[in-house]
C-alpha cells in the first residue's frame, strides 16, 4: 500500500480513526518492508535529523543521505524527511561539503578545472546552495597566475610558500619551520620547472641539495600531481576534523555559553585584545536585544569563521580570566567527544519560551527592538527609580498617570532592564490576564507588561486579580509584572484588592523637577537652547514628557505656550499646517484615515493596494493636490514619514501611528470638516465604529471626535450597510454610539424603512454564517479569552453579534427581522449564551421569549446557566432558574453549574443553586472531584462552610484518593488554613490516604507548609508514624526536601517519630538528609541522637553519602559524632573511591587528613587513583600520587590508572602518571597497552606524549 497524500490526512483521521484516538499515522514498517496505518491519541515529533518509522514499535531513523531535516518535525503522518539535497551537479560544480541528517550539502567550484563562482560566496571556498548563488564559470588566467580554491586568480609572490601543478595552487601551509619529505619538495619543484614557472631563491634554499639528484627523480606530470594531492587530501581531512570538533564544542556548550557568558566583557577582549570583531560586528551584536541574543550574534559570527573564530573565542574567555569551568568544558568537549556531525545543527532546547509560538516571539521582538531605539533617549526620574524599587520589593508595580506623562516609556525601560542585567524575558504585549496564564514559563525568568489599561476589558483583571498576585507570590521573583492606567482605571480594579495590588507610583506624585526638564527636553531640542533661568509651568493634565516630545524643532517661547496649553497648541499647530497644504499633515491624515495604523508597504513601488484602499489614498492626496498614482509621489510620501523632524508621527515595525490618541482625536476632529465624504467612504471599519460622533447628540461639539453632521447622518448609515454587505459587522452592532439613545433610534428607524432593504441583509449574512460554519474545521475553543471580552469582535452571525454590545433594543430589531435566535457560531454558542456569558439578563429574558434555548450548549458542553454561574452573573442565573432551567446539567468533564461556581467563588450564586431541591450538593466530575473539594482547592472558607451546611459528603475523594482536606492542604497558603480548620472542625478523616498512602500531614511535610503540619499534629499526633507505600514517614519525607523547622517539630514528638525509621530501601532520615545536602536537617537529627552509621540497602552510610555528594560540613559533623569513615559499600566502594569518582576536591582532602586507605580497591579492582584518572580529575590524581598512591596499580582487567587515561583522552593525567613513572608497557585482558588505547581513539596528543622521543 502507500500512504494518502498530505490533504487527505484530515478524511484519512475521520474514516480510519475514532474520537479517543484521532490522530491519523501511516508509516513505513521496516520488518514488513511495507507501509502500515495506525491511530494514535496525540502527535508525535522527532529531532532533528530523523523520521520516523515501525521497527516493532514507533522507532527514529536519520534521514536517507539523501534528504534533510533541520528542525524538529511532526513525522506521524509521513516517514520521510522534509527537504531533499542539493546535488552540487551544475556545470563546474562539486561537493564541498556532503552535509548530514540536518544539513544540506554545501558546493564548491571546481577550481582544479579552472572553474570560479560567478557570485563571490560568503565563505571564499564553498557556497550554501539555500542562500547563494552557487553557479560558476571558466576563469582563464594570465601568465604566471593560478587559480586558488577561493576562486582567485592570484600572482605567486616571494613569500608564498606553495606546491603549484598547471591549474592549481595547493595550500600545504608550509613556514621555514614544517617538515615535509624532500622528495615531494623536489618532484613538485621539477613539475613547476617543467611548465616554465620560477621559484624564489630562498625557496631553492629550502629544498637543500636536492638539485644535484633532480635529474634522477624526475616522474611524469600525472604522478606529481597524485602524490601532491594525496598531501592535500590529508590536510584537508585533517582541518575539516578540526574545524568540526571547534563546531561541535560550540554546539555542545551552546546552551552554556549564551547564557553565562558577559557579552559586553568578552565583545571589548576580541575588539582590543585579540584584534578579531570588526566595527562592522559589534554594531550587529550590540543592536540585538539582552544577552542571550547578544551572545548567539557573537557565536554566529565565530562558527562563520571556523577555528580561527573558535581560538579566538577561547583565548578572550581565557583573557578575561573567570570562565575556567566553561573553558575546561569546551577543551574537555574537543578533546573527548567523538565528532558527530549530526550533533551539529540540531536544536536547543531551553533557550526560547515553547509557550510563545515563533510568529508570536517575532512579533514581540519587533516591538522590543523598538523599544530599545526610545530608550536611547530616556531619562530616568525620581518616578523611574521610585518605580523600579517597588518593582524589586513586590515583583509587581502599577505605574497610574495621565495623558504623556511617560507611563509607557518607564514601563519599557525599566522591563529592558530587567532584559539586559537579570535576563528576564519581557512579554510586551499583554492584552488580558489569559495571555499571562498562557505564556507563563516555570522555568525562565520573565516580565509582563501591561501597558495603558483601559475600561472595556478591565472586568478581566479585576476578577482575576486573585490568581495573578497568587503566581507572584509562587515565582518568587522569577515572575513580575509591570501595569499602567490611568487614576480612575486604579481605583476601580486594584485600590480595595489586598495588599499585593498596592504596589503603585503615582506620577502626579512625583512632578519633574527643573533640572528633570531640561534634562528631558535637552534631548528633543538641544543643550544650547535651554536657558538655565527658563522656568516651566506644568500642566496637571499633560505630563511632561510628552510635551518635551512635541517641543521637537520648536524655539523656547513656542515650548513655553506649549507647557501651558497643551491641547490648544496641538489643534492650532494642525490647523496651521493644513492651512498650508502641510505634506505632514497629509500623511497624518492618511494614518487617520487607517485608523492609527498606515503600513509602510502600502507605498512600495508598484505595489498593488485593494480598491476601496487606492481610492481612499488617491482621494486624500487628491486633497493636497498630489498624484498617488504616479510612483515619485509614493517615494516623496515615504521620505515624509522617515524624516527625523517629525514630531507627531512615531513608527513600530512597519506601521506608522500617531503620537498619542489624544492627537489622533484632533486629526479626526480636523478631518471631519474637510474630508467628510472621503472618510465616511473609504475610513477603516475600525474607525467608523468607534472614532464618529452625531453632532446632533448633545455635548458631541465639545469633544475630539469625528462628527457626522445632520446632512450626514444617512450616508452614515448607507456606510454602515455597505459593510454589512460585505459581511463585516463591526461598525453596525459594535459602533461606540449604540451607547446614545439617539442614535439608536435614528439607527434602528433607518433599518426598518423596507427600501433600505435590512431583512435580506441580514438573511444573507445568516445564510454565509451557516455556510462558513458547515465548512469550518479545528476551531479553536477560545472561552477563557471571551469571557473576559479579551477576543476580537469576529461572530459572522447577526443575532449573536447584536448581543455583544447589550442593548435590548437591537436584538429586539433583529427577532422583528425574522432572524434565528438559536443561530450558532462554530462553536455551538447561540445568542442567549453570549447574553449569559456578558451578563444580559434582559436580553436572557427577551431571547427566551422569542423561543430561544435556554439549554443549548457549546461544544464543550457549557449551558449559558453554566457560564453564568462560571462569570458570576447572579442576576442571569436567578433569570435562568426562573425559566426552569436544568440545575444539574454538566459541562464536558462532569462539572455542574455549582462546581463551577464553587471554583469560581461566587458565594451567592452556590447559595443560590442550593435553593433548588434538584441540585446535588456533592455531585462529583470525572476526575471524583466534588464542589466540596474544589472550594476546598481554591481556599474558599465561606464557600466551604456552606455547602457542609448542606452535608456535602466530607469524605469524598478524587480519583488519586485527594479528600477535600488533601485539597486543601496540598495549597497550604493563608486561605487555606481557614479551610483546613473548618474541615477539622466538621470531623474530616484526618489519617485518610491517597492512593500512594500519603496523609495529609505527609503532603504538609512534604510541601514545608509549616502552619498547616502544627494544625495537623495538634489535631491528632497519631497521624505522624504514618508511613506511605515506600516507608516514607512524614519526617523522612520533611528531611528529604529540607524543611529544617518541621522537622524540629516532628522530632519533639518522641512517642510517634522515630527518628531513624527507614524507606523500603533502606534509607534512613538521616541519610536522606546526607544525600540531599541539607546541613541545618543533618544538625536538627544529631542533635536528637539519629544512629549515624545505619546503612541502606547498598550498605552505604550517611557519612559515605554525604561523601559522594562533596558536603564537606556535614562530613565533620558526622565525624565529630563518631561516624565510621572506613565503611564501604556491598560492592566494595569505599567512601574515597566514591569521593574521587564524583570529583570533590576538598571532601577529598578531609577524608586524605583523617588517613583513610588510599589503596582500597573495590571489587573490579578499582582504587580512587583509578577512579580519579578515570573520570578526568586532575587536581585529586596529583593530591593521590602526592600521597604514594599505586601508580601502577591494576584492576581485576588489568586495567592501570594510565590505561584509562589514555582511553578517555585525559592527556593531563597521562602526563602526571607518567612523571610518577607509569609503566607504559603494561597490557590489559585484550593485550593492549595505554598507547594502543590512545590509537583506537586517534589521540594525537597522548601518543606523541607516550612515544619514545617524548
Amino acid at each position: 500500500m502507500l500512504c494518502p497524500d498530505s490533504s487527505q490526512w484530515k478524511l484519512s483521521a475521520k474514516a480510519f480513526c475514532n474520537i479517543s484516538h484521532s490522530w491519523f499515522n501511516c508509516l513505513y514498517d521496516e520488518n514488513n518492508k511495507n507501509y502500515t496505518q495506525f491511530c494514535r491519541n496525540k502527535p508525535d515529533f522527532q529531532r532533528p535529523g530523523y523520521k520516523f518509522i515501525i521497527r516493532g514499535s514507533l522507532d527514529g531513523k536519520p534521514c536517507n543521505t539523501n534528504k534533510f531535516q533541520p528542525f524538529k518535525f511532526w513525522t506521524n503522518s509521513s516517514s520521510d524527511c522534509v527537504f531533499k539535497k542539493t546535488n552540487c551537479t551544475e556545470e563546474g560544480q562539486v561537493v564541498f561539503d556532503k552535509g548530514n541528517s540536518t544539513a544540506n550539502r554545501k558546493c564548491r567550484c571546481d577550481y582544479t578545472s579552472g572553474y570560479a563562482f560567478v557570485t563571490q560566496p560568503r565563505h571564499d571556498c564553498y557556497c550554501d546552495p539555500e542562500l547563494e548563488d552557487c553557479s560558476c564559470y571558466v576563469l582563464t588566467c594570465r601568465a604566471k597566475e593560478v587559480i586558488t580554491p577561493g576562486s582567485h586568480s592570484a600572482k605567486l609572490t616571494d613569500n608564498e610558500t606553495v606546491a603549484i601543478t598547471s591549474t592549481i595552487v595547493i595550500l600545504l601551509g608550509l613556514t621555514s619551520g614544517d617538515f615535509i619529505e624532500k622528495r615531494i619538495a623536489m618532484e613538485v619543484e621539477e613539475l613547476i620547472t617543467s611548465n616554465s614557472y620560477s621559484l624564489h631563491d630562498n625557496y631553492r634554499d629550502r629544498l637543500g641539495t636536492a638539485d644535484s639528484a633532480l635529474s634522477s627523480r624526475i616522474k611524469t606530470r600525472e604522478f606529481i600531481e597524485k602524490r601532491v594531492a594525496k598531501e592535500e587530501g590529508k590536510r584537508i581531512t585533517s582541518n575539516r576534523n578540526e574545524l568540526d570538533r571547534a563546531k561541535l564544542c560550540l554546539k555542545v556548550n551552546y546552551k552554556d555559553i549564551v547564557t553565562t557568558v558577559k557579552n559586553d566583557e568578552i565583545v571589548k577582549v576580541l575588539e582590543h585584545q585579540n584584534r578579531y570583531l570588526k566595527k562592522y560586528q559589534i554594531e550587529q551584536i550590540q543592536s540585538c536585544l539582552g544577552k542571550i541574543k547578544r551572545n548567539q550574534k557573537l557565536l554566529e559570527i565565530i562558527w562563520s569563521d571556523g577555528i580561527i573564530g573558535f581560538d579566538a573565542f577561547v583565548s578572550a574567555l581565557e583573557f578575561a580570566g573567570s570562565y575556567k569551568t566553561l573553558i575546561d568544558k569546551i577543551i574537555r568537549t574537543k578533546e573527548d567527544a567523538d565528532i558527530n556531525l549530526d550533533a551539529l545543527d540540531t536544536e536547543v532546547d531551553g533557550l526560547y519560551n515553547e509557550h510563545i509560538s515563533k510568529v508570536k516571539r517575532d512579533y514581540f521582538e519587533m516591538h522590543l527592538n523598538d523599544w530599545q531605539q526610545y530608550d536611547k533617549v530616556f531619562v530616568e526620574t525620581k518616578a523611574t527609580k521610585y518605580t523600579e524599587e517597588m518593582l524589586r520589593a513586590n515583583n509587581f508595580c502599577i505605574v497610574v498617570g495621565g495623558l504623556g506623562f511617560g507611563k509607557t516609556a518607564i514601563l519599557r525601560h525599566l522591563a529592558l532592564k530587567l532584559l539586559y542585567e537579570e535576563n528576564y524575558d519581557i512579554i510586551p504585549k499583554v492584552m488580558s490576564p489569559l495571555d499571562i496564564i498562557d505564556y507563563l514559563h516555570p522555568h525562565r525568568k520573565q516580565i509582563f507588561v501591561v501597558d495603558n489599561i483601559e475600561d472595556e476589558p478591565a472586568n478581566s483583571w479585576s476578577l482575576q486579580t486573585d490568581e495573578i498576585s497568587k503566581q507572584l507570590n509562587d515565582r518568587k521573583g522569577n515572575m513580575k509584572l509591570l501595569i499602567s492606567c490611568e487614576k480612575q482605571v486604579y481605583n476601580n480594579l486594584f485600590k480595595n484588592k489586598e495588599q499585593q495590588f498596592e504596589s503603585l507610583c503615582d506620577l502626579s506624585l512625583f512632578p519633574l523637577s527643573d533640572d528633570e526638564i531640561r534634562t528631558v527636553l535637552a534631548v528633543y531640542i538641544g543643550e544650547k537652547q535651554i536657558s538655565n533661568a527658563l522656568e516651566f509651568e506644568q500642566n496637571a493634565e499633560y505630563g511632561v514628557p510628552f510635551l518635551c516630545k512635541l517641543s521637537r524643532g520648536r524655539d523656547i517661547g513656542t515650548i513655553q505656550d506649549l507647557f501651558k496649553n497643551p491641547l490648544k497648541y496641538i489643534e492650532q499647530d494642525l490647523k496651521k499646517m493644513r492651512r498650508k497644504n502641510n505634506l505632514e499633515f497629509c500623511v497624518m491624515t492618511l494614518i487617520t484615515l487607517s485608523d492609527n495604523c498606515f503600513k509602510k508597504e502600502w507605498l512600495n513601488k508598484n505595489k498593488s493596494l485593494p480598491e476601496d484602499l487606492q481610492t481612499a489614498i488617491e482621494e486624500v492626496c487628491d486633497d493636497f493636490g498630489l498624484d498617488f498614482k504616479n510612483e515619485s509621489t509614493k517615494a516623496y510620501i515615504k521620505e515624509r514619514f522617515e524624516r527625523p523632524d517629525t514630531v507627531y508621527i512615531n513608527r513600530t515595525g512597519e506601521q506608522y501611528h500617531l503620537l498619542h490618541h489624544k492627537v489622533l482625536e484632533i486629526m479626526a476632529r480636523l478631518c471631519s470638516e474637510h474630508l467628510m465624504n472621503t472618510f465616511i467612504q473609504h475610513a477603516s471599519v475600525s474607525f467608523i465604529s468607534s472614532r464618529c460622533l452625531f453632532a446632533s447628540i448633545p455635548g458631541s461639539s465639545e469633544r475630539n471626535i469625528f462628527l457626522i453632521e445632520k446632512k450626514n447622518e444617512e450616508a452614515y448609515f448607507d456606510r454602515l450597510f455597505t459593510d454589512l454587505k460585505h459581511g463585516d459587522m463591526l461598525s453596525t452592532f459594535h459602533n461606540s454610539q449604540l451607547t446614545f439613545e439617539l442614535y439608536k433610534n435614528k439607527f434602528i428607524k433607518y433599518c426598518r424603512k423596507p427600501e433600505s432593504n435590512f431583512k435580506n441583509i441580514l438573511s444573507k449574512l445568516q445564510t454565509l454564517a451557516d455556510e462558513t460554519k458547515r465548512d469550518c474545521e479545528d476551531v479553536v475553543d477560545d472561552y477563557e479569552h471571551l469571557k473576559w471580552k479579551a477576543q476580537a469582535k469576529k461572530c459572522n452571525q447577526p443575532v449573536i453579534a447584536s448581543v455583544w454590545e447589550g442593548c435590548p433594543d437591537m436584538v429586539q430589531l433583529l427577532i422583528d427581522m425574522e432572524c434565528d435566535v438559536c443561530a450558532t457560531d462554530r462553536l455551538n454558542r447561540s445568542a442567549l449564551f453570549f447574553a449569559a456569558l456578558f451578563g444580559y439578563s434582559k436580553i436572557v429574558n427577551l431571547l427566551a421569549q422569542h423561543r430561544g434555548d435556554i439549554s443549548m450548549c457549546d461544544v464543550a458542553g457549557r449551558s449559558p446557566l453554566y457560564v453564568a454561574c462560571d462569570t458570576g452573573h447572579a442576576n442571569v442565573v436567578k433569570c435562568l432558574l426562573n425559566l426552569n432551567v436544568n440545575v444539574s446539567k454538566c459541562a464536558n468533564g462532569g462539572r455542574s453549574p455549582l462546581f463551577i461556581a464553587c471554583a469560581t467563588g461566587h458565594r451567592d450564586i452556590v447559595e443560590t443553586l442550593l435553593t433548588k431541591s434538584e441540585c446535588n450538593v456533592s455531585k462529583a466530575d470525572d476526575s471524583d472531584q466534588s464542589p466540596l473539594f474544589v472550594a476546598s482547592t481554591y481556599g474558599r472558607s465561606d464557600i466551604v462552610t456552606i455547602l457542609l451546611e448542606h452535608e456535602a459528603n466530607i469524605e469524598q475523594y478524587d480519583n488519586r484518593g485527594y479528600t477535600p482536606l488533601f485539597a486543601a492542604t496540598i495549597n497550604g497558603a493563608s486561605q487555606h488554613i481557614k479551610v483546613i480548620q473548618t474541615l477539622l472542625d466538621h470531623n474530616a478523616d484526618i489519617s485518610h490516604c491517597d492512593n500512594t498512602g500519603r496523609t495529609a500531614l505527609f503532603i504538609a511535610c512534604e510541601k514545608g507548609f509549616h502552619k498547616v503540619v502544627e494544625i495537623l499534629i495538634n489535631h491528632s499526633e497519631d497521624i505522624i508514624s504514618k508511613c506511605d507505600k515506600e516507608q516514607k514517614s512524614p519526617l523522612f519525607v520533611a528531611c528529604e526536601y529540607g524543611h529544617a523547622n518541621i522537622v524540629h517539630m516532628l522530632v519533639k514528638k518522641e512517642k510517634h517519630a522515630d527518628i531513624n525509621k527507614c524507606d523500603a530501601k533502606g534509607r534512613s532520615p538521616l541519610f536522606i538528609a546526607c544525600f540531599m545536602g541539607h546541613e541545618q536537617v543533618v544538625e536538627a537529627l544529631l542533635e536528637n541522637n539519629a544512629e549515624v552509621d545505619l546503612c541502606d540497602k547498598d550498605g552505604r552510610s550517611p557519612f559515605y553519602i554525604s561523601s559522594r555528594g562533596g558536603y564537606v560540613e556535614i562530613m565533620n559533623k558526622l565525624f565529630d559524632k563518631k561516624a565510621n569513615i572506613h565503611k564501604f559499600n556491598r560492592w566494595g566502594g569505599s567512601v574515597l573511591n566514591v569521593t574521587c569518582r564524583e570529583g570533590h576536591l576538598k571532601a577529598v582532602e578531609f577524608l586524605l587528613k583523617n588517613k583513610v586507605d588510599i589503596s582500597k580497591a573495590d571489587n573490579n579492582g578499582y582504587t580512587a587513583l583509578y577512579m580519579a584518572s578515570d573520570q578526568g580529575h586532575t587536581r585529586i590524581v596529583d593530591m593521590l600520587l602526592k600521597e604514594d598512591a599505586n601508580v601502577n596499580v591494576q584492576t581485576f582487567d588489568n586495567m592501570t590508572p594510565l590505561h584509562t587515561a589514555c582511553a578517555r583522552g585525559h592527556i593531563e593525567i597521562a602526563r602526571l602518571l607518567l612523571e610518577y613513572k607509569a609503566e607504559k608497557d603494561i597490557t590489559n585482558n585484550a593485550n593492549a597497552t595505554p598507547k594502543d588505547l590512545a590509537k583506537q581513539n586517534n589521540n594525537i596528543a597522548i601518543l606523541n606524549l607516550l612515544s619514545d622521543k617524548a
